[in-house]
């Protein structure tokens, strides 16, 4: 436990056990749909839902890269 102020709080593990290069390899590719907008400026023109399940499908698809080739990352 850690005080914060005069409650009380908890260390929490930042992350969910993703292996420290998928996340930086798959926002950094480039991507022929964004029209020339980075990655983060695409996204930010849709609603959370819409991020969101871009982010876990493309997770998934690095994941999935991963387990079958980790020494690529």
């Amino acid at each position: 436990m850690i005080r914060i102020g005069k409650g009380r709080g908890q260390k929490r593990k930042a992350g969910a056990g993703v292996p420290r290069g998928v996340g930086c390899k798959a926002v950094s590719k480039g991507f022929d749909f964004t029209n020339g907008k980075t990655l983060r400026d695409w996204l930010s023109d849709k609603t959370f839902k819409e991020q969101y399940e871009y982010g876990k499908k493309l997770l998934d698809r690095e994941m999935k890269q991963y387990e079958k080739d980790p020494k690529k990352y």
